[in-house]
């Protein structure tokens, strides 16, 4: 039998993802991992989850979370990683990192389009991510994630151990060689609009009347002296699509075939831990058509048919359908998701939404509603709503 806990930090509007999966076997090792570590409130709300997350290894005497997948790099995804650095310490070592491959033209877009003043730990982490997260993370290695309309992961068959930034936790080998595992955890990277960036690029020559060449250092001196002006071209130019960049899709589920039972629970501000009430979500029996998988999306762009079937050709429709609890893209914005998105994950019953309050419309109205119209639970991890977990387990 396998265990997982999978635990949404209620960090407002921001990330904090944190799974442990262990086999019920004498000496089995557990395997752990985070997705993106950032929020707007970052002493409030993140800096106090960081320790009580790192606290909890520590007790449970862990030596190493396995892999830290960053989704992308806006700010309020990615400025908990020094606290979760300094908390780790050397105690603890991550062991890899994946992260979404840009090129220097959206690196700089994502720069441009921060709308709070940033460290020069932040632009060097957008710039040169391989030497900022092994400064972090002693001995960790860095994977980065090509953006790919079809992954190509078959919806029969297994997993292999080959695939970047996947893994899987095995049963043990079969007379075939092949490593069956128990659960899945599936990086997508969703391909960003490149041409788009470098249309940005071209309208920051234009408009500074300037002719560059675009490279680390111009892209630093650019953001010391022109910081404004970059921010009203990147709004301007980039729009709703923001900075244009690949963003990291990770699904996580027990593989096809398996037994399963699950249960969800939430952290109430006032009243402390609660399931959910039944007709939202209950004790899943064995051979349940409830799959107990977490779809985290990132700030991805999931709205329209043609966005969403390539996240099903990546991933296989039959892994879809296993999702239980689903993210709602980019904190609830109504650009990034739509009803294709909730009918693709028909049995994603519960939508996490990580938002601290209605500011920049997130989460908006209409997706809301929409929710609403296709019978889905959301729920804001604000200040009411803290923390949700999901438990499952697995039967070989």
């Amino acid at each position: 039998m396998l265990e997982a806990e999978m635990t949404q930090w209620g960090v407002g509007h921001g990330g904090f993802h944190t799974v442990e999966i262990r086999q019920n076997l004498v000496d089995a090792r557990s395997y752990r991992y985070i997705y993106d570590c950032g929020s707007k409130a970052l002493v409030k709300s993140l800096n106090p989850r960081i320790e009580s997350y790192v606290q909890s290894l520590k007790d449970a005497g862990a030596y190493q979370v396995d892999t830290l997948y960053l989704s992308h790099f806006d700010f309020d995804h990615v400025n908990g990683l020094k606290k979760l650095s300094s908390e780790l310490n050397s105690n603890i070592q991550i062991v890899k990192i994946v992260v979404p491959f840009l090129t220097i033209e959206q690196q700089f877009a994502i720069l441009a389009s921060q709308d709070s003043r940033y460290s020069a730990l932040y632009v060097n982490l957008v710039l040169n991510p391989e030497g900022t997260l092994t400064r972090l993370f002693p001995g960790a290695e860095v994977e980065f994630l090509f953006p790919s309309e079809e992954v190509g992961f078959p919806d029969e068959g297994h997993l292999s151990p080959n695939t970047p930034g996947s893994e899987g936790v095995p049963t043990g080998p079969y007379p075939s060689g092949i490593v069956e595992p128990l659960w899945e955890v599936i990086a997508y990277a969703q391909p960003g609009v490149p041409a788009t960036a470098r249309e940005f690029w071209r309208q920051v020559q234009s408009e500074l009347e300037k002719q560059m060449t675009l490279n680390v250092d111009t892209v630093k001196e650019l953001i010391e002296n022109h910081r404004k002006k970059l921010r009203e071209i990147a709004v301007r130019v980039l729009g709703a699509d923001g900075s244009n960049a690949s963003s990291i899709v990770l699904y996580s589920a027990p593989s096809r075939g398996r037994n399963v039972s699950c249960f969800i629970k939430f952290r109430h501000r006032r009243i402390g831990w609660e399931e959910l009430p039944l007709n939202a979500a209950e004790w899943w029996g064995r051979n349940s058509k409830k799959f107990g998988g977490w779809l985290s999306t990132g700030d991805a762009r999931l709205k329209g048919s043609g966005n969403v079937r390539a996240l099903e050709r990546g991933l296989g429709k039959q892994r879809c359908k296993r999702v239980t609890v689903i993210a709602a893209p980019h904190h609830g914005s109504e650009n990034n998701s739509d009803s294709y998105l909730w009918k693709s994950f028909a049995n994603a019953t519960v939508v996490t939404v990580h938002a601290a309050d209605n500011t920049s419309h997130h989460p908006h109205k209409k997706v809301l509603d929409e929710l609403k119209l296709q019978d889905r639970k959301p729920f804001v991890l604000n200040d009411k709503y803290r923390d949700i977990v999901m438990c499952c387990r697995v039967y070989s």
